[in-house]
């Protein structure tokens, strides 16, 4: 059965549709380049002295590997589901100060690595006791997120714009003749 011809307008949104989805991907590579990169090249290992000298987690190079010199303080709190308590919360000392830390329930130390970000309030005002709160740095530890869920939800968005740009390409092309001998197989 021979397909009907293509109408021009339906090729016009073909080649837009290929060129949105280049553009969307281009997008996701660009803005998620930051932790794409810090994820392929690894954590940075991060001393006690430029943690103290950090005003803020920043938004590159905040994938790291610390390592305390002290032992670490526990909150004792918990969160999760019944079964399956999964982040638990640390005070990391750092000179006179502490890093504030989510960790795995497993992660027993002496190394936390992950991602610095920002406080949440709600946080730090439940977990933290009230004599500590003044000692946390202006950031957190966030080791219980992986970087690699993350890379891997971006490498995948923009692989699947890509190939949807290919394929409207390729429809795109077999309307406009130019790849009759993929048309003629793919129509029998």
């Amino acid at each position: 059965m021979a397909s009907s011809p293509s109408r021009p307008e339906h090729n016009v949104y073909r080649v837009a549709g290929a060129v949105a989805l280049v553009v969307v991907a281009l997008v996701v590579g660009i803005l998620c380049s930051p932790f794409m990169v810090q994820a392929f090249r690894g954590p940075r290992t991060v001393t006690e002295q430029e943690l103290l000298q950090m005003q803020s987690a920043g938004w590159f190079n905040n994938y790291v590997r610390f390592k305390p010199s002290a032992p670490v303080r526990n909150t004792e709190w918990v969160y999760g589901v019944e079964g399956n308590a999964g982040t638990k919360f640390l005070l990391l000392p750092v000179g006179d100060r502490y890093l504030f830390c989510s960790a795995r329930i497993k992660n027993e130390g002496p190394e936390y690595i992950g991602s610095l970000g920002f406080l949440v309030a709600a946080e730090v005002e439940t977990v933290v006791p009230a004599q500590e709160r003044g000692k946390l740095l202006p950031f957190m530890l966030q080791a219980v997120r992986s970087i690699w869920f993350d890379t891997g939800a971006a490498l995948l968005a923009i692989a699947c714009c890509l190939a949807g740009a290919g394929w409207l390409g390729v429809q795109a092309a077999m309307a406009r003749g130019y790849l009759r001998n993929i048309q003629d197989w793919t129509s029998t």
